[in-house]
């Protein structure tokens, strides 16, 4: 039992490793980000559903992700294309069970709170794609996490069009407060407030980080390998990234997929 478990995390490891990790964002950072004008919309991206993601609203911006239920990405891998297509029909039927307890039962506008905490900056929400502005998208991002715990953050894309060279980047901030299902699909007025609360100050948060991005930045960088069950829920993973900043809350950290904004509890460093 014990060397089928080892067989799944390392087949996993290596699945998640090829699609997910390394040092930073796949592209450079666009030279402008820090000081960009920006315009609300919503990406394309933001739409897409598997076995492991959908939507907990009918606006698509509140995005729901869990892995759990079959055996894993890494025997699905083990058993071969018959077992990979019956191991994502079982994680496929936990999600959509997850998904049905919690369909428009979040009662937040992810748009409304990124423009309330845009407020003053250049962000210009009447969805304008004027050229030269990067194109942000703001959502929420839900995670089922080891014991069925659901980790909430605030979430942004941005990106640019082919025209001035594409690219595409994601920024998260994780939120203290952890739930289970049957609380998320029944929050009351007060644990609703402070969610809201909760997802306005990671949007602010998140434009301050922002504001802040460039080139000569990111290169003084230091280099770290951490764990976190933010961003491998699942398998217990050695990722690779840097070291954005640090604060008592949080430690912000940049990886092939994003910048991540993990409180310390979802965050360790390996080295």
């Amino acid at each position: 039992m014990h060397f089928k478990r080892a067989i799944i995390i390392s087949l996993a490891a290596v699945f998640i490793a090829g699609c997910a990790t390394g040092p930073r964002q796949a592209a450079p950072l666009p030279q402008n980000i820090g000081t960009a004008d920006f315009v609300v919309t919503h990406a394309a991206s933001l739409d897409s559903v598997s076995n492991i993601q959908k939507h907990l609203n009918d606006d698509k911006d509140i995005v729901y992700h869990q892995e759990f239920g079959g055996g894993g990405a890494g025997l699905g891998i083990l058993l071969g294309p018959i077992g990979a297509a019956a191991n994502m029909s079982l994680i496929d039927a936990n999600t959509q069970k997850d998904v049905d307890s919690l369909l428009n039962k979040i009662a937040v506008k992810p748009h409304d709170l990124f423009l309330e905490a845009a407020k003053g900056q250049r962000i210009d929400g009447s969805g304008d794609m004027a050229k030269g502005k990067l194109l942000l998208t703001p959502y929420v991002y839900v995670l089922k996490v080891e014991g069925g715990k659901l980790l909430v953050a605030a979430a942004i894309l941005i990106e640019r069009g082919a025209a001035e060279g594409k690219w595409s980047g994601k920024y998260m901030y994780q939120l203290p407060d952890s739930y289970s299902i049957g609380d998320f699909s029944h929050l009351d007025q007060a644990a609703t407030d402070s969610l809201r609360n909760g997802l306005l100050a990671g949007y602010v948060k998140l434009l301050a980080t922002v504001a802040k991005e460039n080139r000569e930045r990111v290169a003084g960088e230091k280099a770290i390998t951490f764990k976190s069950n933010f961003l491998s829920p699942r398998a217990d993973l050695t990722m690779s990234g840097h070291i954005v900043a640090s604060d008592d809350d949080v430690t912000w950290v940049r990886s092939l997929s994003g910048v991540y904004a993990l409180r310390k509890s979802s965050f360790y460093q390996v080295q």
